[in-house]
C-alpha cells in the first residue's frame, strides 16, 4: 500500500484542504438564500442569480495579477490575503442596502477568491510534488465538500437566522481559516524577482489557452449546475430540506472522484478527461426527462466527474510549468480564462431560464461538447514537441 502523507506534511497539507473547504463554502453560501435575496431586495429569483456572475467575474479578472504577486511574495502569503479579503467582504455584505451594494460585494469577494485559488494550488506543489495528482484529486474533493455544505448546510442555516446570520457565520470561518494558514504552512522557498519578459511568455503560453477554453464549457456547466440544482429541485415541487439534499449532493458525490485522478498515468490525463466531459454533458441533458431519479443520477455523475477532470486538467497545468515560482501564475490564468468565459454563460442562463427548466438544462447541457474539441490543437502541440524532442536527441 502506497502512504498518502509523510510526516512533516500531514499537518500543512490537513490545514491547506480544510481552508480549500471554507473557500469553497464561499462560493455557494448564498444558494439556498436566492429566495430571501429576491425578496429582501424586490427584485426575481432569476435576477437574483446574479451574486454568482458577478462572483465569477471578480474571480476571473484578478486571477491573473494575484499569479504575478504570488510570484513577487510567495503563495503563502496570498492564500492568506485572499481569505482574509473574502471575510472582510463577507463581514460588509451584512450591512447592504440595496442589490446593487450586494453585487459590488459578491465582486470583491471573487476577488479575494481569485488571491487565494492559483496560490493554494502552487502551495499544494510546494508541500507534495511527488503525489501531485492524487493530492489535486484531495483539494478538488475538498472544494466539493465544502460547497456541498454551502448549500446543505446553510439551507437550515438561512431559515433560521436570515441572510445576516448566513454571512456572518461564513465570514468567522472564513477569518479561522485564513489564521490556521499563517500558522501551519511553512513559507514558500520560491520567491524572488522576475523578468517582465518572463511573465509575458507564461501570459501569451498557447497550451495554457488551448486547454482553459477547451475545458470553459465544462466549467461553466459544471457551476450552474451545482448552484441551480436545488433551485430546479424545489421547482419540481419537492419539499426545502429534500431539494437541499439533492443539490447539495452534487458537491458530495465529487468525493467518489477524487479517487479515480490518482490513478491515470500523466500522459493520459487530457484524453480521459475528454471522455469524461462528453459523459457529464449527456447526464446533465437528460435531467428533465427522468423525474426524481435522474436527477439523482445526473447528480452523482457530474459531482464525480467534476473533480475528476479538475484535478487532471489543473495536474497537467502544474506540469507544463518547470519553475515554481510561476505555478500560481500558470493556474490563475488558466482558472481566469475558465472563468470570465464562464461569466457569460451564467449570465446567459438566468435569462435562458425565462424559457423553463427544460431549454435551460438541455443548452447548458451541450456548452461543453461546443468547446472540447479545442483540445485536439493542445494533443498535436504535444505531439510536436516530443517529435522535436526526439530528433534533437538523434
Amino acid at each position: 500500500m502506497t502512504s498518502v502523507a509523510v510526516p512533516g506534511k500531514t499537518l500543512p497539507i490537513s490545514v491547506l484542504m480544510v481552508s480549500r473547504l471554507v473557500y469553497s463554502m464561499n462560493w455557494y453560501n448564498l444558494s439556498p438564500a436566492l429566495p430571501e435575496i429576491a425578496s429582501s431586495y424586490g427584485i426575481s429569483v432569476n435576477s437574483a442569480g446574479l451574486v454568482f456572475a458577478f462572483f465569477l467575474l471578480g474571480a476571473g479578472l484578478f486571477q491573473v495579477p494575484a499569479g504575478i504577486v504570488a510570484a513577487r511574495i510567495g503563495s503563502r502569503t496570498n492564500c492568506i490575503i485572499g481569505l482574509s479579503f473574502m471575510a472582510a467582504t463577507g463581514v460588509a455584505s451584512i450591512f447592504t442596502r440595496s442589490f446593487y451594494e450586494l453585487l459590488v460585494m459578491r465582486f470583491l469577494s471573487g476577488t479575494g477568491a481569485a488571491f487565494y485559488f492559483s496560490s493554494a494550488v502552487a502551495v499544494l506543489n510546494e508541500i507534495y510534488p511527488e503525489k501531485l495528482g492524487l493530492m489535486m484529486g484531495y483539494y478538488n474533493a475538498a472544494f466539493d465538500i465544502g460547497g456541498g455544505i454551502g448549500i446543505f448546510g446553510f439551507t437550515p442555516i438561512t431559515a433560521d437566522l436570515g441572510l445576516s446570520g448566513n454571512e456572518i457565520i461564513q465570514a468567522i470561518l472564513t477569518v479561522i481559516s485564513a489564521i490556521s494558514l499563517l500558522f501551519f504552512i511553512p513559507k514558500s522557498e520560491h520567491i524572488g524577482n522576475f523578468e517582465p519578459g518572463v511573465l509575458r511568455k507564461r501570459i501569451r503560453n498557447p497550451r495554457i489557452w488551448t486547454l482553459a477554453i477547451a475545458f470553459s464549457g465544462f466549467w461553466s456547466t459544471t457551476y450552474v449546475f451545482s448552484e441551480y440544482m436545488k433551485t430546479y429541485a424545489s421547482y419540481t415541487g419537492l419539499p426545502l430540506f429534500y431539494s437541499g439534499a439533492i443539490g447539495s449532493s452534487v458537491l458530495f458525490f465529487g468525493i467518489l472522484g477524487s479517487f479515480f485522478s490518482g490513478k491515470i498515468r500523466q500522459e493520459n490525463f487530457i484524453r480521459s478527461a475528454v471522455w469524461m466531459v462528453v459523459i457529464l454533458s449527456a447526464s446533465v441533458i437528460w435531467i428533465p426527462f427522468f423525474g426524481l431519479a435522474g436527477m439523482w443520477v445526473s447528480a452523482l455523475i457530474v459531482g464525480m466527474l467534476t473533480v475528476s477532470v479538475s484535478s487532471l486538467e489543473y495536474s497537467t497545468v502544474v506540469f507544463i510549468e518547470n519553475d515554481r515560482r510561476y505555478v500560481a501564475l500558470n493556474s490563475g490564468l488558466f482558472n481566469s480564462i475558465q472563468i470570465l468565459l464562464g461569466f457569460s454563460v451564467v449570465l446567459s442562463f438566468t435569462y435562458i431560464l425565462e424559457y423553463g427548466f427544460l431549454a435551460a438544462w438541455i443548452v447548458i447541457g451541450l456548452i461543453p461538447c461546443a468547446t472540447i474539441p479545442l483540445v485536439l490543437l493542445y494533443l498535436r502541440s504535444m505531439r510536436t514537441q516530443k517529435i522535436e524532442g526526439n530528433s534533437m536527441q538523434e
